[in-house]
């Protein structure tokens, strides 16, 4: 299969908008790794411009992957707000009234309505689970089990920015990769 053709415009589009940024002092991730560069959505995702713009952007590669999704979904806390907002669009574009809002709790609701333990709205038909950053996959793979022991049919797995994570529990799909996006960033500033 060819290269997504809105790739090196994505990749623009990260550099622009400095989701990565570098620390003479490594800094401590959430993985326990330490690292001289993070990679950091939040600046897009909070934004609504440029969360719009990610969300054509995630539509765009959904659509040349030929994915199908009823719901796309985030992990949650830093890819919440992009599934929403994609999944908002994706159902603008496909109808409306057939698409759901889901958002993932980060911890169970001990109170309440029991359907509303684990979600507010449930993904709905097939679902793609949306990540910022994948470094171990850890935060991915936790959402993910903790949607297939809810029943939630998932048909992959996206991040922004893959930092090298192996995932295995189901197919997973990258739309960057940090590797590709330093060697960038190394022969424009270097």
């Amino acid at each position: 299969m060819n290269e997504w053709p809105k790739k090196k415009e994505f990749y623009e589009f990260i550099i622009k908008n400095d989701v990565i940024r570098f620390y003479e002092k490594p800094i401590r991730l959430r993985s326990g790794k330490e690292s001289h560069y993070y990679v950091n959505w939040r600046r897009i995702c909070c934004n609504a411009r440029l969360a719009d713009k990610l969300s054509d952007y995630i539509i765009s590669y959904v659509n040349y992957k030929g994915l199908k999704p009823d719901t796309f979904v985030g992990v949650p806390e830093g890819a919440t707000i992009i599934g929403l907002i994609t999944q908002y669009k994706w159902a603008c574009i496909n109808g409306l009234d057939n698409y759901s809002l889901s958002l993932v709790r980060a911890k169970p609701k001990n109170h309440g309505d029991p359907a509303d333990k684990y979600f507010v709205g449930a993904p709905k038909g097939r679902t793609l689970v949306i990540e910022d950053v994948t470094t171990t996959g850890e935060s991915l793979t936790c959402a993910i089990e903790k949607l297939l022991e809810n029943g939630v049919d998932i048909i992959g797995a996206l991040s922004l920015t893959d930092r090298g994570a192996k995932i295995n529990i189901v197919k997973h799909y990258a739309m960057s990769y940090a590797d590709e996006l330093l060697s960038l960033l190394r022969s424009k500033y270097f």
